[in-house]
């Protein structure tokens, strides 16, 4: 990981700090709304954006929301904007760090392809109830899990909240889309809407490794989950019997 070598984050939380925010606006015109690299923050409330001067994807794009190890606590707030490119969130942990993140409310937009996508090595949990607070909407998908790069499973948890695609294009826009051979997913409430395609769709892809097997996890013990073409939606050689349980 590294940080643009112009511009910077506008909040940057390392390791070994402790940061909380009640509110504000913070935007950088180059690099990370707020970004956390080993260290713990709590953000009550504000306003962030992260913007690049070109069109990047990954770790090192800009995000208005970026975990790279370390712990947050979101109580609200707004992370992005649905008429802007790139990223709402970001969040993955490190060879040496697990990334936290605990997400009981506010609002991640993004008008490019997903509003918050995990990596490897992260545990996310969204809500502390079915009756949380939370947007996470984003131009091809809300919530994406992003292809395995070998250094440990994501671990999400969704207990509440609204996830959603705004793309009317029918080979896009899932309200969760998954890249991840390894991932673990529970899902037990929210509301879950492909616009214009699944409300999960789980791809048979990796980043290093079309051969590597699949041992993802998907377990679905409430919510609502809908979409254009599908519900929930497999891909391949995917066997429904090892990978859900609902």
């Amino acid at each position: 990981y590294r940080l643009p070598q112009t511009g910077g984050p506008a909040v940057k939380v390392a390791g070994g700090e402790s940061t909380t925010i009640y509110g504000g606006e913070y935007r950088s015109q180059q690099g990370d709304g707020i970004v956390t690299t080993g260290g713990s923050a709590t953000i009550y409330q504000g306003t962030f954006y992260g913007t690049d001067s070109e069109t990047k994807a990954g770790p090192g794009a800009s995000y208005s929301f970026k975990v790279y190890g370390g712990t947050v606590t979101v109580k609200d707030g707004t992370f992005g904007s649905s008429d802007a490119n790139g990223g709402g969130a970001f969040v993955a942990g490190t060879a040496q760090e697990t990334a936290t993140a605990q997400i009981n409310g506010g609002s991640f937009l993004s008008g490019g392809q997903a509003a918050f996508s995990i990596l490897d090595n992260a545990t996310v949990t969204f809500g502390e109830n079915n009756a949380a607070n939370i947007t996470v909407s984003g131009y091809a998908a809300g919530l994406v899990l992003e292809g395995y790069n070998g250094i440990g499973s994501p671990e999400i948890t969704i207990n509440g909240g609204n996830f959603s695609s705004t793309s009317t294009d029918e080979t896009e826009s899932s309200a969760i889309w998954s890249g991840n051979p390894n991932f673990k997913l529970t899902i037990n409430g929210g509301e879950l809407t492909g616009e214009a395609k699944d409300g999960i769709f789980i791809a048979r892809r990796t980043w290093n490794n079309e051969s590597d097997p699949f041992i993802g996890t998907l377990k679905i013990t409430g919510g609502e989950i809908t979409g254009k073409t599908h519900g929930l939606n497999l891909d391949r050689d995917i066997k429904s019997e090892n990978a859900v349980e609902i």
